[in-house]
């Protein structure tokens, strides 16, 4: 383990001269995963902006537990220990642990290996190598993090400050809509973006958190005609009659957080549109997650909120389209990416529906959140319902606008 250590030392004190074109500075983006190679080993990790740690699941362990060659059955990869960075005694080690909100576990031990970023490689990256994980709730197959948040001297962008691969504690998010082709980027260090063009708002670190949080306000509605809705009809003014909430900006979540009262008012408004309709026209499922029927998909309205900055600063408009949290349908109901609190929370997330309407550049350092002045467009496309088990009725192409 020691060579890679040297070679970090040497790479830190006798940085690159010159970076060139800053593009390279940059991972592409898999829906929700960061891609990355360690060792000439590509795997994929879900990157998480509401934490800081950085965990790659090991295939010496993984493949220990369930036979050779299981790693293949991982969609998102393991890393395999080198010559270079032997971990031969990587059981024997007593691991570390961490958890998350949703109960996921990592066990996991310090390793380094070698991260390849556009042409350049840059030796001793340090992180969490997992041996066990845990998923009791969801359930879910093994797969690894790559954290952005703020953190301990370890994690992912500090080590590129530290190593002098990038000026700035910052990343940049530029995550593709669903509708799209293309696929997403995170850039390092730096806004692709000129700054100046876009919208600054301030964070603030909560003492408790090792994350930036900021505040938005209550949940308004829009109509595809950009007029403001309460209960089916127009109206000049919003509602704001709740508290600005903590929120967090969190790539790592799938959904945008809605309390029980916004809810009702987002039933409220797709009722309005069929008032003669004796079923309801969306409900809750048994996590938290929203629904709404067919005949409603037609109606989802614009999720309206503005962010707060600071008890005396101007509110910034958010504006989520229905393409941006629409998650998937099915033959007779569509699943989206809300979740409903039922019980009141210090913190509310705003999780991919915002990256996929916002380009959001974020600097640590600052504590600045920088968003395009505008969400953007989706272009209109289709996309294949898809069948259930239970439900084989005729699927047909939906218009996502």
């Amino acid at each position: 383990m020691a060579i890679p250590y040297i070679l970090a030392y040497l790479f830190a004190v006798y940085p690159l001269k010159s970076y060139g074109n800053l593009d390279r500075f940059s991972l592409e983006l898999d829906y929700d995963s960061a891609v990355i190679v360690l060792d000439g080993q590509t795997v994929k990790l879900t990157l998480d902006s509401g934490s800081p740690g950085w965990y790659v699941m090991s295939g010496d362990a993984y493949e220990k537990k369930h036979g050779k060659g299981s790693c293949k059955g991982l969609a998102d990869g393991c890393y395999f220990c080198t010559k270079s960075a032997p971990c031969d005694d990587i059981l024997d080690k007593k691991p570390k642990t961490t958890s998350y909100y949703d109960e996921d576990c990592f066990h996991y031990v310090d390793h380094v290996a070698a991260l390849s970023l556009g042409d350049l490689t840059i030796p001793g990256m340090k992180f969490g190598l997992i041996v066990e994980a845990c998923s009791p709730v969801r359930g879910e197959a093994p797969k690894g993090v790559l954290g952005l948040s703020l953190g301990e001297e370890d994690t992912f962008i500090n080590q590129l400050r530290t190593f002098r691969v990038i000026n700035e504690t910052s990343y940049t998010v530029d995550m593709a809509p669903l509708t799209s082709q293309k696929k997403g980027s995170v850039f390092l260090g730096h806004s692709k973006e000129d700054v100046a063009e876009l919208n600054r708002i301030n964070l603030t670190r909560r003492p408790d958190l090792e994350y930036l949080t900021t505040h938005r306000s209550s949940l308004y509605l829009f109509g595809h005609d950009g007029n403001s809705l309460i209960h089916g009809h127009t109206r000049d003014i919003h509602l704001h009659e709740e508290d600005p909430m903590n929120v967090l900006i969190d790539t790592g979540t799938t959904s945008i957080d809605l309390t029980i009262n916004e809810y009702y008012r987002f039933c409220d408004v797709l009722k309005a549109k069929s008032p003669t309709s004796t079923e309801e026209a969306a409900f809750i499922d048994e996590r938290g997650a929203v629904w709404v029927q067919l005949w409603a998909f037609r109606h989802l309205p614009t999720l309206g909120f503005d962010f707060v900055d600071g008890p005396n600063g101007f509110p910034f408009p958010v504006r989520i389209r229905p393409g941006d949290y629409l998650r998937t349908c099915y033959s007779t109901q569509c699943m989206l990416d809300i979740l409903v609190v039922q019980e009141d929370r210090p913190l509310y997330c705003m999780g991919h529906p915002f990256f996929r309407a916002y380009y959001t550049y974020i600097n640590l350092e600052t504590m600045m959140m920088y968003l395009s002045m505008e969400p953007r467009k989706p272009a209109p496309s289709t996309r294949q319902r898809r069948k259930r088990p239970q439900d084989m009725a005729l699927i047909w192409k939906v218009r996502i606008w």
